[in-house]
């Protein structure tokens, strides 16, 4: 329904990008796929306060995700775009091919672009902007483990933790 809502929106507004004599309708509005692409080089896997040969993995994912832009001129317009994607953490190492946990992140990210206006119908753009990351929903699987290295652990019952805090990032954009 929400899906069907933006695409109404963007067939029923055209951006004031595509129009270039007037400022009528200066909002655009899109569905697009969302790429959240984790670096979990570094993590470090801890077993009763003694650091363990592993490491943890966490999973790409791509969904689709909705944007809004305003044009202030044909040249700059700041976007919004918001989108939750879902992630399955497993170990490596030691720990290898063990699904630890998962965790929906919602990433949202604020960008002024500058629209490059003097090639015709192709409109490269550069932009630069600030994400905050939320990590929500973040939780161990409740599997009791029995492996020759986690014999007798059970995670999720409060003898292992799993949680990552909020981040502010910079953000940089290059498109058409």
């Amino acid at each position: 329904m929400l899906a069907s809502a933006a695409l109404a929106g963007i067939v029923a507004t055209p951006a004031y990008a595509d129009s270039n004599d007037d400022m009528n309708c200066p909002r655009q509005i899109r569905v697009r796929a969302l790429g959240v692409l984790p670096d979990s080089s570094g993590s470090t896997v801890d077993l009763a306060g003694a650091r363990m040969p592993a490491s943890l993995s966490i999973a790409n994912s791509i969904v689709p995700e909705a944007d809004v832009s305003y044009y202030f001129t044909p040249n700059w317009a700041v976007e919004v775009i918001a989108g939750v994607t879902p992630h399955d953490i497993t170990g490596t190492g030691a720990i290898s091919g063990l699904s630890v946990g998962r965790a929906r992140l919602l990433p949202p990210t604020v960008t002024a672009r500058y629209h490059f206006t003097d090639f015709g119908a192709f409109r490269p753009h550069v932009g630069a902007g600030v994400n905050y990351t939320v990590f929500f929903d973040q939780r161990l699987l409740t599997a009791r483990r029995t492996g020759p290295l986690l014999r007798g652990c059970t995670s999720g019952t409060g003898s292992a933790s799993h949680s990552r805090p909020d981040s502010i990032t910079c953000s940089t954009r290059i498109g058409a």
